[in-house]
Order: C-alpha cells, then sequence, then structure tokens
C-alpha cells in the first residue's frame, strides 16, 4: 500500500509543448532526469540553489571563538510530466524556483480545493480586500468547519486559496489550492500520472458554485496580455511620480523585514524597494 505523501501540482497551459518548456528562462544549470511514473514517461530537472552564509552566522560571528564557519545551500526538482492530455509540473524542495511562472495555469489549485474539499469541513482560507487599502488575511480554524465559520466578506473578498477534507476520500485525505494543488494522498510515483488527471477533473466541474454562489463576484485578472498591460500601466505611472493612481503591494503574505519585491511586465522587469 502507497504512503501519505504530500505532491504540489501546477497545471500547464496549453501552449506547453514539451518538459522543458515549463523551465524558467534563467534556469541554466540543472541536471535532467527521466522517470517512470505508471504509464507515463515523466522528466525531472534538478538544481542546486546558491551556497550561502545564514544571517545568524553573520550576527554571532564577530563574539564567537572559534569563528562560526557554516553555509547552508538548498536543492530543488521538477517533474514534468503528461496526463489527460495535458501536462502538469509537481515541485519538490526549492523546485518551484526552476518553473517558468508565465506557463501554469493561474487559479487551477484554487478551483480544484473548492470542487473537492467537503464543505462542512474546510481548515483556511486565504482573501484579500480592496477599500482604501488592501488587505491580505489569511484564517485558520482550529477544527474543520463551514465556511460561515471562516467569517469571510462574501460582497468584497477575494478569495485567493482554500484548504480542507477532501470529500471524496478516493482522491485523497486534504487538499490545499491557489495556483497549485498541494494534494495529501496515499501515493507513490506511478500514481501520479493518474492524480493529476483526477485533479483535472476536479477543476472543470462547476459544483463549487452550488457550495459557493458569491465566490466568483470579485475574480482575479488571469489573462497575460491585460496582465501585462496593466503591468506596464502601473510602471509608467510609478516613473512619471502618479502614485494616486495605483496601489501597489505583494501577491502574497510576506514578512515585514520585506525591503524589495520584483514584477515581470512583459520581458522587461521592475524592481520595487520598499
Amino acid at each position: 500500500m502507497p504512503n501519505i505523501e504530500t505532491i504540489t501540482v501546477y497545471l500547464l497551459k496549453e501552449s506547453v509543448e514539451s518538459a522543458s518548456d515549463a523551465l524558467r528562462p534563467s534556469a541554466d544549470t540543472y541536471s535532467q532526469h527521466t522517470v517512470r511514473a505508471g504509464e507515463t514517461v515523466g522528466t525531472v530537472f534538478v538544481a542546486e540553489f546558491d551556497d550561502k552564509e545564514p544571517v545568524w552566522v553573520r550576527l554571532l560571528n564577530p563574539v564567537t571563538q572559534p569563528p562560526v564557519a557554516d553555509h547552508t545551500s538548498s536543492t530543488g526538482a521538477l517533474l514534468v510530466i503528461s496526463a489527460a492530455g495535458r501536462w502538469f509540473a509537481l515541485t519538490f524542495g526549492h523546485g518551484r524556483h526552476l518553473l517558468d511562472p508565465q506557463v501554469y495555469v493561474r487559479r487551477f489549485g484554487l478551483r480544484v480545493a473548492l470542487n473537492a474539499a467537503d464543505p462542512t469541513r474546510l481548515r483556511g482560507a486565504q482573501a484579500r480586500s480592496f477599500n482604501d487599502y488592501a488587505l491580505h488575511t489569511n484564517r485558520q480554524v482550529s477544527r474543520l468547519s463551514g465556511v460561515e465559520a471562516l467569517e469571510l466578506d462574501l460582497e468584497r473578498d477575494l478569495v485567493t486559496s482554500v484548504s480542507g477534507a477532501i470529500l471524496d476520500t478516493s482522491l485523497g485525505k486534504r487538499v490545499e489550492g491557489r495556483d497549485s494543488v498541494t494534494l495529501t494522498a496515499e501515493l507513490d510515483v506511478e500514481g501520479f500520472a493518474a492524480a493529476c488527471a483526477r485533479l483535472l477533473t476536479e477543476s472543470e466541474r462547476t459544483t463549487y458554485q452550488r457550495h459557493y454562489p458569491w465566490i466568483d463576484r470579485v475574480e482575479e485578472l488571469t489573462d497575460a496580455d491585460e496582465i501585462e498591460g496593466l503591468e506596464l500601466a502601473a510602471a509608467n505611472a510609478l516613473g512619471e511620480l502618479r502614485f494616486a493612481e495605483f496601489d501597489l503591494f505583494p501577491p502574497e503574505l510576506v514578512p515585514e523585514e520585506i525591503v524589495q519585491f520584483r514584477l515581470y511586465p512583459g520581458q522587461g522587469g521592475l524592481v520595487v524597494r520598499l
């Protein structure tokens, strides 16, 4: 019997034609391996990321005898497989940094979670609301409950993530979804393709509309051309110091000590320092 495993799955856009299309353009140092996932042959890309000195070492070294010498390195893997006529990417460790953010379908995971999770056994949700300022909230209840326990503002909140127990246990035990799906289930590598096919089916259902009829009142823009146009407009307004025309904030919860983040309008880039 397979062990209980947790995997993170992205659905790639229909324009993706090969496993290498999933790679970030800047990913130039990696090893490539073939893996058999049941009847599907996938490709694993593995990379080691920057070797760096931890912050605590720099803090303690001046007052430590003998000096502390320690560096950390991180490794990530990106598994790209095909199932049900589509390409999927599974990330392990820091493998998400190998994945090109332009090639996966946004809100795929959220749609899966809304359809697959038992609406009476939700664990948490993330949401953004927009008034005079943007408010990003992360809500988690102490026991599995219905959506009312999360106290979402059904008129104004843009729900970006949902987690809970899965209604049909043949799919798995727990699910959390945003752009990607985090699935906890009895799994082994041979079952990855079948699991991806099931997740695709869940994403295409409209069952969620019965349980959350308000969920589509506020939707996140996902069309790449429209996003690029708005990013360029925001960059122009920033360059001309027209600050009142837009509100700029990170797309997810971040530590308070953040000092900069990046936007990528088109093929260019914009670094915002806070």
